[in-house]
């Protein structure tokens, strides 16, 4: 189930999320509507079509996600966003996200039938061009995710 934005008759990874995903902080200011990161199925191992989206990036553009295994809660203020992953962490992944033409980002990550990920906390957060936005850069609010077991 998702919903074809671009009407290229693909659907565009933005299924419901279910299982263990929450937000913490706040987006930058908007420009075009709140940046707002989600996923688009539950994160279980196994999960092959597992992706991290973003509603309101720059459109048809590449935004970086950003994935740690510790969240800021208190968040860096940072050339004019607040950055809400820990940099530090012993785990920073980067993640591609390609938004279509109405700004629609997806980020495929497919997670792995690895048993060792079962209970693993993860914080996410988008970055992505703004032309309202100071030094052109904004990010979405942080958003945690624990990998579930297969189902």
């Amino acid at each position: 189930m998702g919903i074809d934005r671009d009407s290229d008759g693909i659907l565009d990874g933005d299924e419901l999320p279910a299982g263990p995903v929450s937000t913490y902080g706040a987006p930058s200011p908007p420009c075009a509507g709140a940046i707002a990161m989600g996923v688009n199925s539950a994160p279980f191992i196994g999960n092959a079509v597992f992706a991290f989206t973003c509603e309101n990036t720059a459109p048809s553009t590449l935004a970086l996600g950003i994935v740690t295994n510790n969240p800021d809660l208190a968040g860096l203020p940072i050339l004019g966003f607040t950055l809400l992953v820990d940099l530090t962490s012993p785990e920073v992944y980067g993640i591609d996200m390609v938004s279509d033409p109405s700004g629609f980002a997806v980020g495929p990550v497919p997670i792995s039938n690895n048993p060792f990920l079962v209970g693993r906390t993860f914080a996410a957060q988008t970055l992505t061009l703004a032309a309202c936005a100071p030094n052109g850069l904004a990010a979405s609010q942080g958003l945690m995710i624990t990998i579930l077991d297969s189902h």
